[in-house]
């Protein structure tokens, strides 16, 4: 039996639906955030009560209930947004060009123009964007050419939200994202 360290949070961009009846009942008690839970002010009754305000930052999480926890510290990964679906069987092949075929023609049916693919066989990830898909054949289009001549499992397609503001590009991915998916 062992006791974990609190876990400090760097950084949120929560944001909570402030008027529905799950956060004014089990967010924000009354009972519990004496000072209300409107911005700017939100301040716990205690140290046994986060802040879940809009910016809240730098914040410690507390835990509650104290159990069985082994000794130690712990990592979280944070894994950068997406709405995408997993290629699961087969393959996808590249010729170099802006081709890729699938070998289950069954995985391009939902896929549209304007998604990006992401597919990797290693340690990098290579994003397109998709000009047109013929399911019958399992064949898509990029409006990119390929790296290279090259056969990948990890591939996903749909749509990516880490770079919200397109600052990085019209992807969808951050830089952040693109040197690595977990962080």
């Amino acid at each position: 039996s062992g006791d974990l360290p609190t876990i400090s949070v760097m950084h949120s961009d929560l944001k909570i639906d402030t008027s529905s009846l799950s956060y004014l009942s089990k967010l924000c008690p009354s009972g519990y955030f004496t000072h209300g839970c409107e911005n700017p002010v939100g301040i716990a009754k205690d140290a046994h009560f986060g802040n879940f305000y809009e910016g809240s930052y730098l914040e410690t999480a507390v835990e509650l209930v104290k159990g069985d926890q082994p000794s130690g510290t712990i990592s979280l990964g944070y894994e950068c947004e997406s709405d995408v679906i997993a290629l699961v069987t087969g393959h996808m092949s590249t010729y170099g060009d802006k081709i890729g075929d699938f070998s289950d023609p069954s995985y391009t049916t939902q896929m549209l123009p304007g998604h990006w693919i992401r597919f990797s066989a290693g340690s990098i990830d290579h994003y397109r964007k998709i000009l047109s898909v013929d399911s019958a054949t399992g064949q898509v289009t990029f409006t990119d050419n390929t790296p290279a001549i090259d056969t990948y499992t990890d591939v996903e397609y749909g749509d990516y939200f880490s770079d919200w503001n397109g600052s990085d590009g019209d992807s969808g991915v951050s830089n952040s994202c693109l040197s690595s998916r977990i962080h």
